[in-house]
């Protein structure tokens, strides 16, 4: 169930890049049921670049990486640590056009 409005949006100015930022986040709390093979739930393998770009919309709220980690989304939850500071993360990195690049 996609959440009904996007809660945790952060401002999209912030310079948020995938290596530094983002990948560390979905190695540490996505990659255990979306790491291909066996682990690709839903289809989604998030372990390679290409595999995380088939769920993101860069500069889309509509993203489905965006929909899932926000407050409300299926997998905010799977968040550790601080969720909120994560989900903005996400939220910064794919809303700006550092998404389109590594």
């Amino acid at each position: 169930m996609s959440p009904t409005a996007i809660t945790v949006a952060g401002t999209g100015s912030t310079t948020v890049t995938y290596v530094k930022d983002v990948q560390p986040i979905l190695a540490s709390d996505c990659v255990s049921c979306h790491g291909g093979g066996s682990r690709t739930e839903a289809g989604v393998n998030l372990t390679t670049y290409a595999g995380v770009l088939s769920v993101v919309s860069i500069g889309s709220t509509s993203s489905r990486l965006i929909q899932v980690t926000q407050p409300g989304g299926l997998m905010y939850s799977m968040l550790t640590g601080d969720r909120t500071a994560k989900a903005r993360t996400i939220y910064d990195w794919i809303m700006t056009s550092n998404a389109a690049q590594q």
